[in-house]
């Protein structure tokens, strides 16, 4: 967890929090909580609640939970008066474990809200833990309570500012937007003037912008109901890379029941996706990954693996009717050989380098077979088409690690080594 988060909120300024554990915390391991409330959760888990002097008090604490090995759920800061009933609970379970007042006035936290601020290019170091003020909903706009958000390459390349290309995008010299995240899960809060389709309680999930924070402002039309069958964590890793690798395979690549689709980078936040999107179009799949994630690559429903540190797989031999890459690794001209006549190459590869051999290669593919870049837009149409496809359980996300809203730096930080098994979320 990086000590480098930072809050606006001044010395003698305590914060209540509630951190949410699995299980019941034993009596043995109290000492390490003291002045926390302890109480146990209708569904077993233990809620440690009270105040937090500063963010590196409430860093310790987070570490303490890992370092003793208990399984963390969440962490939220809350109202006083939720900090006050949970010490009276917690006074009736065991009088030894006490909350001490909490400055900030529930007035207060109704008007403001904690988030990750960036307001420079550079390592995840330079995120910052704030309270800001919470945004108001414009007409046509929804305010959500964000319970999860999801950690995407884009939130790498906002972060780092490079490539210096996407800057046009995100802003020169500065970020455009002081909050990072783009797809979160969340419930409605307020709706503005003209929202019909959402109501205050209703869940929802989708791509935004700022979503990592405790509130976020979205046009209505962006965002749709959440799968009910799924957790807010889950819903999260939805949006964007599921979108990609929907709209890549069913509308760039034409994918339909019996074509040979081969994915490459099968283990990646889109790769997981793909494997089960294909498979629920109907296509035979091969999925290419490295050694390490054969065993998830086929848990997911690819029928032929190829694990790329023992082979080239444009060396196979097989002759595909689609390739979605994921990941730039292999000569392009290598993977376009590799296509039927009427076969479709798809690139999601973001490389500047990339993305330019791709659109030179499309102007001169000729009967090589179609080439093409994918850009996803998501719309409520193939949120609805995800929504069906998760409910049905045909598409599942795949969860690689789950880290809170202050250790943002470090789920970035995880995200840019480029190892991780499916998709990272955010517990907010």
């Amino acid at each position: 967890m990086s000590t480098d988060i930072n809050s606006d909120i001044g010395p003698g300024q305590s914060m209540a929090y509630q951190i949410r554990i699995k299980g019941h915390l034993g009596l043995q391991w109290t000492d390490w909580f003291a002045g926390l409330a302890i109480t146990l959760a209708d569904n077993g888990d233990t809620l440690l609640t009270g105040p937090v002097v500063d963010q590196a008090a409430l860093h310790g604490l987070l570490r303490t939970v890992r370092d003793l090995g208990i399984p963390l759920v969440s962490v939220r800061s809350i109202q006083q008066d939720e900090s006050v009933a949970f010490k009276e609970g917690a006074q009736e379970m065991n009088p030894t474990l006490t909350a001490t007042p909490v400055t900030r006035s529930a007035a207060t936290h109704a008007t403001t809200m904690m988030a990750i601020v960036q307001d420079a290019y550079g390592s995840p170091h330079v995120l910052r833990l704030r309270e800001i003020d919470k945004p108001q909903p414009k007409d046509g706009e929804v305010l959500v309570r964000v319970h999860a958000a999801a950690v995407n390459t884009a939130d790498w390349i906002a972060l780092t500012g490079r490539p210096y290309a996407a800057r046009l995008a995100f802003g020169f010299f500065r970020p455009k937007l002081r909050i990072p995240g783009i797809a979160m899960a969340g419930r409605v809060a307020a709706v503005g003037k003209s929202v019909t389709q959402f109501d205050a309680g209703d869940e929802v999930f989708g791509e935004v912008h700022s979503a990592y924070a405790e509130y976020v402002c979205v046009a209505a039309d962006r965002i749709g109901p959440k799968p009910t069958n799924l957790t807010f964590e889950e819903a999260a890793a939805v949006p964007l890379a599921a979108i990609t690798a929907l709209q890549g395979l069913r509308d760039k690549a034409k994918v339909q029941p019996g074509h040979r689709v081969l994915i490459n980078g099968a283990s990646g936040g889109v790769g997981t996706f793909a494997v089960q999107i294909a498979k629920a179009l109907g296509a035979d799949v091969t999925a290419v990954c490295s050694t390490r994630n054969v065993n998830i690559a086929r848990s997911l429903g690819a029928d032929h693996v190829i694990d790329y540190t023992q082979e080239n797989f444009t060396q196979s031999g097989t002759r595909f009717d689609a390739i979605l890459d994921l990941a730039g690794s292999r000569p392009l001209s290598d993977c376009v050989k590799l296509l039927v006549p009427t076969g479709v190459y798809v690139s999601s590869v973001g490389r500047l380098g990339w993305v330019l051999k791709v659109a030179v290669a499309s102007l001169s593919a000729g009967g090589r077979g179609k080439i093409v870049s994918l850009t996803a837009h998501q719309t409520q149409e193939d949120l609805a088409v995800l929504k069906e496809m998760l409910e049905s359980g045909k598409v599942k996300p795949a969860i690689d690690r789950q880290y809170t809203l202050a250790e943002v730096p470090e789920a970035l930080q995880y995200l840019g080594q480029g190892h991780a098994q499916g998709r990272i979320v955010v517990t907010v």
